[in-house]
């Protein structure tokens, strides 16, 4: 689906940050706070360790030991090496999210994208695509975010998932979350989604964790509210 048809078909009208009555601003997505699937030893010390240690969540603002441990059943943090991720930036995009939802101001559903496939490499890795002979497929992808933004995080997705450059400050390991095939790689290193904290909203492939997050937010499926 193309991506002017794709927004279309999301029967919502174009995202606009002009709304008087409910202006929020939408930056372009500069940092993605890579997700990927939970630790299957979260409840072990070992895997509130590297949860607690995967991301920088220094400063006043970061997780408490609930938040961490509720958060640990949805989804596990990359470390993302750079200091833009620091003090405590993924507990406010966080806290936002929240917010759109407590207040029903949330856009939450499924959309689907066309994309080239991804492949494996000759290294066991996962490439964007087959560079030399590209397949189009179609993927669905959940996304959480403010009702006004909708639009937006679909045509971000559409973009990141097609791009041959990286458009963000760090690769967001999208190929690897739209891979069909099985994921020969470390367990830990399956990246399901990403939480881009200039604009806090969600994006996820990885249907457990979706079905999780649904059910703790109480979240209303593709209702734009």
């Amino acid at each position: 689906m193309k991506k002017e048809e794709l927004i279309k078909n999301l029967n919502i009208k174009k995202s606009t940050i002009d709304d008087k009555e409910n202006t929020v601003e939408w930056k372009k997505p500069y940092l993605v706070q890579i997700l990927k699937q939970p630790y299957p030893v979260d409840n072990t010390k070992l895997g509130k360790l590297a949860n607690a240690f995967s991301f920088g969540c220094c400063g006043p603002e970061s997780f408490g030991k609930e938040a961490m441990e509720i958060i640990g059943k949805l989804w596990s943090w990359e470390y993302m090496g750079a200091v833009e991720y620091e003090f405590g930036e993924a507990p406010k995009a966080m806290k936002k999210i929240c917010d759109y939802v407590i207040k029903k101001e949330y856009f939450a559903g499924y959309i689907e994208i066309e994309h080239p496939e991804s492949v494996c490499n000759e290294h066991g890795g996962v490439d964007v695509w087959n560079k030399k002979n590209p397949k189009l497929i179609t993927s669905k992808v959940f996304i959480l975010c403010h009702k006004l933004h909708a639009s937006y995080v679909t045509e971000f997705i559409w973009k990141v998932a097609n791009s041959q450059q990286r458009i963000t400050r760090d690769y967001t390991n999208i190929a690897i979350a739209l891979y069909k095939g099985e994921k020969k790689l470390l367990y830990s290193s399956i990246a399901i989604g990403g939480l881009n904290l200039d604009n806090a909203f969600i994006y996820l492939t990885y249907e457990p964790s979706i079905q999780k997050m649904i059910e703790m937010f109480g979240l209303e499926v593709n209702v734009h509210k």
